[in-house]
């Protein structure tokens, strides 16, 4: 997922919300974000041993990389290109859920607006 595409997702997520709403969503979003810099810099250091992809929660990914020194480091290297593209999806998939969860525990009332049954 490129900046552009994740940006512009992640707006539209939070354009519908009221204040309350974004307050909300905005600590739980910030609570468990990754920073695709940070992760580069996990990938540079660590990603020989497959810390990038376990931070991500790629288990299976992680491991391959942990059992094989990172692909004898080129699979390593290859994530130094793929790991913020990743990054995003990631937090993408983790903004779509956080808004799954808060529309699962609005009430009838919230989503008409306050009208009820006139």
């Amino acid at each position: 997922m490129n900046f552009d595409d994740y940006y512009r997702e992640y707006f539209s997520l939070r354009d519908g919300m009221t204040d309350e709403g974004k307050v909300h969503f905005d600590a739980r979003y910030s609570a468990d974000i990754r920073v695709p810099m940070h992760m580069f810099v996990f990938s540079i250091w660590l990603g020989w041993l497959g810390v990038d992809r376990f931070l991500l929660g790629h288990w299976g990914r992680g491991l391959g990389k942990l059992f094989t020194f990172g692909g004898l480091m080129i699979w390593a290297i290859i994530d130094w290109f793929l790991i913020g593209g990743d990054t995003r999806k990631r937090n993408m998939q983790m903004a779509r859920n956080i808004v799954t969860d808060m529309r699962a525990l609005e009430t009838p009332e919230q989503l008409d607006g306050g009208q009820g049954d006139e």
